[in-house]
């Protein structure tokens, strides 16, 4: 998983556009991303660096989120996001501007919500290993909080659901309003070594 959030830098250079007015800075985190648009920038940065490049599942985001704690409520562990995340604030600010979690992951909460690959259906009730959300749907899911959002938005298990079909009003919101943006992930590439027996002398 990425370290830190794609940037406007990074993204421009696959969609040049005019930079909102929340982030305006090569180094902060891109925003007003739409579901498919972050799609698209993970297909053209495959293509441009002969790797595999996703959005992540919920389960992995949430995962890499925790950084190995359990029973936590804040990426860090416990104590109020002061200092440690960009929320509640009335401005992004740079990727990196705060401390890492413990599998060295910046801005897992705060500063932009990041699109997952899911689409949204309700928790079931029993445990699960690595879920992967329905096969289709309405909704995606947004999660980590961002720096517009109070406090409570950057809890590890929130998320927001979006209605991602066209020409709703809440699309556009979400697609140009809202600090929508990207953390990408890259597929492990597997080689099969295979070993060659000698005679020992």
């Amino acid at each position: 998983m990425a370290q830190h959030e794609v940037t406007n830098v990074q993204f421009e250079q696959f969609k040049k556009r005019p930079r909102p007015v929340e982030s305006k800075k090569d180094n902060e985190p891109v925003t007003r991303v739409s579901w498919d648009e972050a799609k698209a920038f993970c297909r053209w940065l495959s293509k441009k660096e002969g790797r595999t490049y996703r959005l992540p599942t919920e389960a992995e985001w949430e995962y890499a989120a925790r950084g190995g704690l359990k029973g936590k409520d804040w990426t860090w562990g416990d104590g109020s996001p002061d200092g440690r995340a960009n929320v509640f604030l009335p401005d992004l600010m740079p990727v990196g501007s705060y401390a890492p979690n413990n599998y060295g992951l910046y801005d897992m909460s705060g500063n932009v919500l990041e699109w997952v690959s899911d689409w949204y259906a309700p928790y079931p009730d029993v445990p699960q290993v690595n879920p992967k959300g329905p096969k289709k749907g309405d909704q995606k899911i947004l999660r980590g909080g961002c720096f517009a959002l109070a406090e409570s938005s950057v809890w590890v298990r929130f998320n927001r659901s979006v209605d991602i079909k066209p020409n709703r009003a809440e699309f556009e919101n979400i697609s140009h309003i809202d600090a929508s943006g990207i953390r990408v992930v890259v597929e492990e590439e597997v080689q099969n070594i295979k070993t060659k027996k000698t005679n020992r002398y």
